[in-house]
């Protein structure tokens, strides 16, 4: 598992010098803030022997899908609640699906081009049936959460055959690893900003 960052969408200016006043410092601040890179966690997708790994960051639609699995947990009464919640984390905040070579280096899963140190493939490969097709998921047509089931069968792949979910507590283990990071991520700049 490691911490990476991701450029900015568009490039950046450098943050005009605050002026000595306490609300230049502020701009500046400020400034120096929105041009810094996205944060990402990379961490790796369990049982593929360090040859997969997800690119994890701040889901784009902000804290409402976080807050709405969590929402659907509570309201759920199936035993499989808490997995789907945990899967929704992880469909939310996947900014990609990436490969490690046998040299350790980060590729493109489809065309197993080498990516730089931030990049991502163009499209990104998230938690969708792009991925299901490549890795052979089959998703029937009746599954709604599509996003959710596609997780649950990369961390469980015999479930196709046996029907056995044994990848769940590693999906939920990464669900944790990826709430943590985003909120101690909050904690971080929340201290920052308070001029620790």
């Amino acid at each position: 598992m490691s911490n990476t960052e991701t450029l900015p969408p568009y490039p950046m200016t450098e943050p005009e010098p605050s002026d000595g006043s306490v609300l230049g410092d502020l701009r500046a601040l400020r400034e120096r803030k929105a041009a810094d890179a996205a944060p990402t966690l990379d961490v790796d997708v369990p049982g593929t022997e360090g040859r997969m790994l997800i690119r994890y960051g701040y889901p784009a639609s902000g804290t409402a899908a976080l807050r709405k699995a969590a929402q659907a947990e509570r309201a759920a009464k199936s035993g499989d609640a808490d997995v789907e919640a945990n899967a929704a984390i992880l469909v939310a905040c996947c900014l990609s699906v990436l490969g490690r070579d046998s040299k350790g280096r980060i590729i493109d899963l489809l065309t197993d081009r080498v990516l730089g140190e931030h990049e991502l493939p163009d499209p990104p490969l998230r938690l969708d049936e792009r991925l299901a097709g490549a890795l052979g998921i089959t998703v029937p047509p009746e599954v709604e959460r599509k996003g959710r089931f596609i997780a649950r069968h990369l961390f469980s792949p015999r479930a196709a055959k046996t029907g056995a979910y044994d990848g769940d507590l590693s999906l939920i283990a990464q669900a944790d690893i990826v709430y943590a990071w985003l909120s101690g991520a909050e904690i971080k700049v929340d201290e920052e900003t308070a001029g620790e």
